[in-house]
């Protein structure tokens, strides 16, 4: 909705933006009731529920991996000749 529908909507009196709101709350209800289901409490399976992860994230390095990678990295061989 743009701020010109919006006034429009104004424009039209208190019943339109009654009906509005009411619309708008049916609306994000149903989205709301969608976003809670998962595989527990609704017929759709395991693989589609959203997780929050904790932690580490995959594919990224621990910092002593890194630290380990660096070090080797800047690892110089000090040869004598005899």
């Amino acid at each position: 909705m743009t701020p010109a529908d919006a006034l429009a909507v104004y424009a039209a009196g208190p019943e339109a933006v009654v009906d509005l709101l009411l619309g708008m709350d049916a609306r994000l209800r149903t989205l709301e009731s969608r976003l809670n289901k998962n595989s527990s409490n609704s017929s759709k399976p395991p693989s589609s529920d959203i997780t929050k992860s904790k932690g580490k994230k995959r594919g990224k390095q621990s910092s002593s991996a890194t630290t380990i990678t660096a070090r080797a990295n800047n690892f110089t061989v000090n040869s004598k000749a005899t």
